[in-house]
């Protein structure tokens, strides 16, 4: 039985260090991957509401086309990082219609620190169909995943990143949400008094077993 303890405790620490995983169009990301805030930075728009865009539902979006006045918006991480590693380091999440993102590490996009990141010019993004989005434009049911690499916007390499800069790169500007693909979470996976609690408990049950054997 004291062994028993042992190692659900172990088991346990363990377990809830994982995190879940969302995949979409066949990337898969982390639980925590995706924004968590978004606002207007420059710019009027008719709808400043842009909290559809923060999670990865596709079932709300965030609008920054030119119906909605094409404001720059920021959109901020705040349980992760967005780190510039190998390869595609950001995901924008958007409907099928949607052409093209400005994407910057400023707000003034600076042309050191911004791209146009689009359908054609890049082999990483990914269009698939998708599962019944709500789609403003109602022209498919397929989603676009834009592929963001940070080195593109003058990023380090190892470069983490808390907040980015997004403006429509085409008349449509529906965002569902935007999703790190090399992420850094912020979050401890188990507070470490609350582990030490678990196998401090189980260590004390094994030697008060051993005293009354």
């Amino acid at each position: 039985m004291p062994g028993k303890l042992i190692a659900s405790a172990l088991a346990l620490s363990l377990s809830a260090g994982s995190a879940g995983a969302l995949t979409l169009g066949g990337v898969n990301f982390a639980d925590d991957a995706f924004a968590d805030a978004a606002s207007l930075s420059s710019g009027t728009a008719v709808n400043p509401d842009f909290s559809g865009l923060i999670g990865a539902s596709n079932q709300s979006f965030a609008d920054i086309g030119a119906g909605n006045g094409s404001p720059t918006i920021r959109v901020d991480f705040t349980d992760n990082l967005v780190v510039n590693a190998a390869g595609v380091d950001l995901y924008i999440y958007a409907p099928g219609e949607v052409f093209a993102f400005g994407v910057s590490l400023t707000p003034g996009f600076d042309t050191g620190t911004a791209a146009t990141f689009n359908l054609v010019a890049s082999p990483d993004t990914v269009l698939f169909a998708d599962t019944a989005p709500i789609n403003p434009y109602g022209f498919n049911s397929n989603s676009i995943l834009f592929a963001v690499d940070l080195d593109a916007l003058g990023a380090a390499p190892g470069a983490e990143v808390a907040s980015i800069y997004l403006s429509r790169g085409d008349t449509e500007g529906a965002i569902y949400g935007v999703g790190a693909a090399n992420s850094r979470s912020l979050a401890s996976a188990v507070p470490l008094p609350a582990t030490a609690w678990l196998l401090g408990a189980a260590v004390a049950g094994l030697a008060a077993a051993r005293r009354h054997g």
